[in-house]
């Protein structure tokens, strides 16, 4: 089988032919540089026997890895937390250490100093889950790229001044790399009559640890190409595991029809069939070079979605204007037979008599000349109501007049919106998207995105706390917080009980509104996703590609006793991930 859209997966054997390349390479060495570019990258230049080598570890959910990068990142102004305790624990430290934990995507990265005790940076690669903690000689946790409290996994509290607890091992499952431990799986397809790649692929993930479904399929698909079945599977374990185990592997790089890195792999797979494989001297180089594309690629493929849903929002919004305008139009066109009526009544003032609430009429724009009846309205003589509908009338020609202007000026709208939708998948670059998105706003064709300021003259709208408000489209009011007491001031004593609260996950992040007015049901999906982008673009990890924003409803938000401000424990929360979008 191949798939040339599929991704290679960055699984625990590509992790060991890593660890494999940094014990040769950054062992022994000397960290001298700490960064943290973003919230979910650290990166440690190390100098090794006269070379320097910049290890990046990446716990972002889509591109969780860790390999050495060539890369540059620059510093951020003020460093975050976790980089501070990192350099003031690792810096000008030796490694003296680098381990994986059995065949899990755990890395123990131990450094120590002359006179200190060892303390160990771990990392956990596992998916949206992923996460960099730095621990003492004790075990005790003296801080973490994401803290976990208990509300978040009740099993692991990751939190400065506790206990590291590592993730559940799956000790009923078997290392491949063991002597002899292709006969488990041999076992089992003779006590199971196991046939068929899917049902070997199971049976694989079953029985060994860090078997990721790349990797079971691999072993499947070589063992089902021999005529025997039990050879294949020992022809197989030998060409992976055998050399795996002596840590001897044979990294290559994937390129597409066009040259581009779509993928790296510690050895060569029999699936990637329409691609070309190249062999390369340094899997983590390869690595770097395929999973930074496949970062810009999805980052540019949020921005196009996050344009694309706004663009498809204010057509949903264009088309309910037209509706209204419609039916503005159809009143309007009654103008006509108001004046009709005025004019009778006014050639028919010689049949007025005191008290009068009706007339009787012949019409003179009918042929036949047919009588109409013509009501007054209460208390209105004849005359008054002549009057009356004579201004009826002048009013509904100039709605007229505006509704026209108004279609014509929704339909150009709409054909500007179809278009911007055309060329938004013909847009390559982040500064084209984003030049779309202006010209599209400054033509007024794209709502502007509608910030009201914090404060009245004269009076403060909000106690004197900064938060900002902005509209949807649909009309609903979204309130976020830009500072820690204003997040506290506006959960705590703005916010509704039905209104709906939103915060980025494990990560520091605005706090966020939607205005229910009681009827949280009834704001729709477009409302959600807009309100968790300017949530995920008030927060930590803004420059992410994808962000993972838990919203619910206010009622099950707290402060916990004595926390500092802006903390927040939340429950029966519903995770959205999307792209934050160009900043504002």
């Amino acid at each position: 089988m191949t798939d040339t859209t599929k991704r290679v997966p960055y699984d625990s054997i590509t992790m060991n032919a890593v660890v494999v390349e940094l014990n040769k390479l950054v062992v022994g060495g000397q960290i001298q540089d700490v960064r943290q570019p973003f919230p979910n990258q650290l990166v440690l230049t190390i100098r090794n026997r006269d070379k320097t080598h910049h290890l990046l570890i990446d716990t972002s959910a889509q591109f969780a890895r860790l390999h050495l990068t060539s890369t540059k990142r620059s510093n951020v102004p003020v460093p975050p937390a976790f980089c501070t305790a990192v350099r003031r624990h690792m810096e000008n430290r030796r490694i003296i250490a680098v381990e994986q934990q059995g065949l899990d995507r755990i890395l123990h990265i131990v450094t120590k100093g002359l006179d200190d005790p060892p303390h160990t940076l771990i990392a956990e690669i596992m998916g949206k889950h992923s996460n960099m903690i730095l621990v003492d000689h004790d075990g005790r946790i003296l801080d973490a790229a994401q803290r976990v409290t208990h509300r978040i996994n009740r099993y692991r509290e990751i939190l400065p001044g506790g206990t590291y607890l590592p993730p559940p091992a799956q000790d009923d499952r078997i290392s491949p790399f063991a002597a002899g431990s292709e006969r488990h799986i041999l076992r089992e397809i003779m006590n199971s009559d196991l046939s068929g790649e899917n049902g070997i692929v199971r049976a694989l993930q079953q029985i060994y640890e860090g078997m990721s479904p790349f990797l079971a399929r691999e072993v499947a698909v070589r063992a089902i190409k021999s005529e025997d079945l039990a050879n294949g599977i020992y022809e197989a374990w030998r060409e992976i595991f055998h050399s795996a185990s002596a840590g001897s592997y044979s990294p290559v790089i994937y390129r597409d029809e066009e040259g581009r890195a779509v993928g790296a792999y510690p050895i060569a797979s029999v699936q990637m069939l329409h691609t070309t494989c190249l062999p390369v001297d340094s899997l983590s180089m390869a690595l770097d070079e395929c999973w930074s594309l496949a970062a810009q690629r999805s980052h540019l493929q949020g921005l196009r979605a996050s344009l694309h849903n706004e663009l498809q929002q204010a057509l949903r919004h264009n088309a309910h204007q037209l509706e209204a305008c419609t039916k503005g139009m159809l009143e309007a066109s009654q103008a006509d037979d108001l004046r009709k009526r005025a004019e009778l009544i006014k050639a028919n003032l010689w049949r007025a008599q005191p008290g009068m609430t009706s007339m009787v009429v012949e019409d003179y724009w009918d042929p036949e000349l047919k009588p109409i009846v013509i009501n007054f309205g209460a208390g209105r003589s004849p005359l008054e109501e002549a009057d009356h509908l004579f201004s009826r009338s002048r009013k509904a020609k100039m709605s007229m007049q505006r509704e026209a202007e108004r279609e014509q000026l929704l339909d150009t709208q709409a054909a500007a919106l179809k278009k911007a939708l055309v060329e938004l998948q013909l847009l390559a670059t982040e500064d084209a998207i984003a030049d779309l998105r202006n010209e599209l706003r400054t033509a007024g064709v794209l709502p502007r995105e509608v910030v009201v300021s914090s404060t009245k003259p004269g009076e403060s709208e909000w106690g004197g706390h900064k938060i900002r408000r902005y509209f949807s489209a649909e009309g609903f009011e979204i309130l976020v917080g830009e500072t820690s007491t204003a997040n506290d001031y506006l959960t705590t004593r703005v916010a509704h009980t039905n209104d709906i609260w939103l915060h980025v996950r494990a990560a520091p992040s605005a706090h966020t509104i939607i205005r229910t007015h009681g009827k949280p049901e009834q704001v729709p999906r477009s409302v959600l996703i807009y309100a968790a982008q300017i949530c995920a673009r008030h927060s930590a990890n803004k420059h992410s590609a994808l962000v993972s924003v838990d919203y619910t409803l206010k009622r099950y938000v707290r402060k916990p006793r004595g926390s500092a401000p802006g903390a927040a424990d939340y429950i029966k929360e519903v995770t959205l991930d999307i792209a934050p979008g160009l900043a504002d």
